[in-house]
């Protein structure tokens, strides 16, 4: 589970407590709760330009939103434990679920199912590449606590559904 992200520009940085999330500006040491995210909190990306922290809300059962400058959380969608989230340049976020690979707007909304998981498969750590046709994920059908030593790293195309292993026995992409 991803606790630490850093801004796109690397000015900045978040990580996940038992608080909540905390944003720290690399030119200071000083840290500040982002109010509202005090609940459990898993899987923290930042937006493309910055300004947005998207992240898992255990308490809502729910992909949120909230500026880096403060304000209430904005619910996206309903979701559970994501497995990877990722905040693409296209307005899109991306999350692996258990029947695959979920997005939804920037701007919420219902997601979509955009890579379903094969029978027995888990997905983690989906990344729309450039291009926005393939997406980049970590694939597994094992089982068990070291089931991703027995994963792979996979692309599937958005358009064709075609599906094409890169490397096989890795994980965490």
């Amino acid at each position: 589970r991803s606790l630490v992200a850093f801004s796109p520009d690397g000015s900045q940085f978040l990580y996940n407590t038992v608080e909540g999330l905390y944003l720290r500006s690399l030119d200071t040491e000083d840290s500040r709760l982002l109010p509202g995210t005090a609940t459990s909190v898993r899987d923290p990306v930042f937006s493309p330009d910055g300004e947005w922290i998207a992240y898992w809300s255990n308490l809502d059962q729910a992909m949120k939103k909230i500026a880096v400058s403060g304000g209430a959380p904005v619910t996206l969608t309903d979701a559970t434990l994501p497995f990877g989230v990722s905040w693409e340049s296209d307005g899109t976020i991306l999350f692996g679920q258990l029947a695959g690979v979920m997005r939804v707007s920037e701007n919420g909304g219902t997601a979509d199912l955009v890579v379903p998981a094969t029978e027995g498969e888990q997905i983690h750590g989906p990344q729309l590449l450039p291009g926005g046709e393939w997406i980049l994920f970590s694939s597994t059908t094992a089982q068990g606590t070291s089931r991703w030593n027995d994963g792979n790293v996979i692309v599937e195309s958005l358009e064709s559904g075609e599906r094409k292993v890169l490397v096989e026995g890795g994980s965490d992409v």
